[in-house]
């Protein structure tokens, strides 16, 4: 089953139900044992609200379809379970306004997945000097022809990495282009 969510309406926080599932909560609204994938739009309006996920151990689908937030804060916020993401041909964009948090934050005990498959565009943009994405968790890059653009060129300095978390995978087209690459290396 797939839930429509409309991020414009407000903050989207998502933890884990202990009878099974995820609780899905925005603006005083509640759905409880969810466990199905998630369709999430702002209908291309902008909007500075968040998305928190932090459903332990489960996996957590979710399709970015004509999304526009652009957030002081990190938009995306990953505090733990995996969040698989794929995202529509509209141009995508979630962008952090903030001198210190990324556009994307995955935390230790969080993944992140990000699916970019043909003609399907996402743009994650922070402030310069600001990674896309950073945290302590794993990020997965999985390139099927798709359009993923971390960061304009111009707001990063050469000592900034555009990812910044404790373990980064990227998964080609072309097997022989995969790579794994833990913090430090």
């Amino acid at each position: 089953s797939i839930f429509v969510i409309d991020w414009y309406d407000g903050d989207i926080n998502i933890t884990r139900d202990p009878k099974g599932g995820v609780i899905i909560e925005q603006n005083g609204y509640v759905l409880s044992g969810y466990k199905g994938s998630l369709y999430v739009t702002t209908g291309g309006l902008p909007c500075s609200n968040r998305l928190n996920v932090d459903c332990d151990e489960k996996t957590l689908n979710i399709y970015f379809d004509n999304v526009n937030v652009s957030s002081s804060s990190s938009p995306v916020n990953v505090k733990s379970g995996t969040v698989d993401i794929s995202f529509s041909e509209k141009d995508n964009l979630i962008s952090s306004t903030s001198k210190e948090e990324s556009a994307f934050f995955v935390d230790e005990d969080a993944t992140l997945i990000i699916n970019s498959e043909g003609g399907k565009s996402l743009k994650v943009d922070s402030e310069k000097n600001v990674p896309a994405i950073s945290g302590t968790g794993t990020i997965v890059l999985k390139d099927s022809n798709g359009h993923l653009k971390l960061n304009e060129a111009n707001n990063l300095n050469n000592s900034t990495p555009e990812i910044s978390v404790g373990t980064y995978q990227y998964k080609g087209t072309n097997p022989k282009y995969n790579a794994v690459l833990n913090n430090g290396e």
